[in-house]
């Protein structure tokens, strides 16, 4: 991916990035916790079944985000290592 960022500047950018995933699937873990309580209280509740798949698979988006962020954060970080 070619970009006109520094090493540095492309690190910060993507750990704001991930800072910013973390906090969004804390809010669909979350409510994904209130879905289950409330199917927990209700039996089954099929009002909920949309918005728990969709809850999961966002959560699973995320999951591959931050994977993905890592690894570019790593090589960046192995990238500079050597240079230095």
């Amino acid at each position: 991916m070619a970009t006109d960022k520094s090493p540095q500047e492309e690190a910060s950018y993507l750990e704001s990035l991930d800072k910013e995933l973390r906090f969004a699937d804390a809010e669909f873990e979350h409510q994904q916790r209130r879905y289950r309580d409330q199917l927990e209280r209700s039996g089954t509740d099929r009002a909920f079944a949309a918005d728990a798949k969709r809850i999961a698979q966002n959560r699973a988006k995320i999951e591959k985000e931050r994977a993905e962020i890592a690894e570019r954060l790593s090589a960046l970080n192995a990238g500079s290592s050597i240079k230095s």
